[in-house]
């Protein structure tokens, strides 16, 4: 039975199990790590909430794959169940391939998943190739584009200016010169210096 309810979560990603609650197939998509350039694989991870679904279909799916009735595959669902929730502290309750369900001292339930092997989630090294010779396609929120369309659009068309700075250092030169020429030829500007 416990080969069944692997197989029912591996392959409709949740299981509801009566009376305790869901397992479900959560998934971490691949992550690029541009620094190391690598990506590390996605992770598929089980949790279980004791949110409570209706196992009609997990009921059908052991009914179909043992070859008997619903009420028979009900009847061994709800035995499962019951063998679960009367765990006792030091007891265990494995499903194989997924994980083991235990009691806390507070007499709660606890569930811990199979980790998966490190061989399934291992990064794989890649290295970015751009070849500026080809034009390559874009997917631009919903539009398609390419390279050479989206370098185009994404580059800066500012006019050059010349630099006219030496102008304005040109002005407050001959400003300076003039203002200088006529302090000299000011008459009462020997006696600022003490000259009379």
């Amino acid at each position: 039975m416990q080969k069944l309810l692997a197989n029912y979560l591996f392959l409709y990603k949740n299981c509801a199990l009566p009376q305790i609650g869901t397992l479900n197939i959560k998934s971490e998509p691949a992550v690029l790590v541009l620094g190391v350039q690598k990506i590390n694989a996605p992770v598929s991870f089980i949790s279980f909430t004791t949110e409570i679904n209706d196992p009609k279909s997990l009921t059908e799916y052991i009914a179909v794959n043992k070859s008997i009735n619903f009420d028979e595959a009900a009847y061994q669902l709800n035995n499962i169940s019951n063998e679960i929730l009367n765990l006792k502290q030091v007891e265990e309750f494995s499903i194989t391939g997924v994980g083991v369900f235990t009691k806390s001292q507070n007499n709660k339930l606890l569930f811990s998943e199979n980790k998966v092997a490190d061989i399934f989630t291992t990064p794989v090294y890649a290295e970015r190739v751009i070849h500026p010779a080809y034009s390559h396609s874009i997917l631009v929120g919903d539009k398609e584009t390419d390279r050479n369309t989206m370098t185009e659009y994404y580059t800066d068309t500012v006019p050059l200016t010349k630099n006219k700075w030496w102008l304005w250092a040109a002005a407050i030169f001959i400003v300076s010169v003039v203002l200088i020429f006529i302090y000299l030829n000011n008459e009462n500007h020997n006696s600022y210096f003490g000259v009379s």
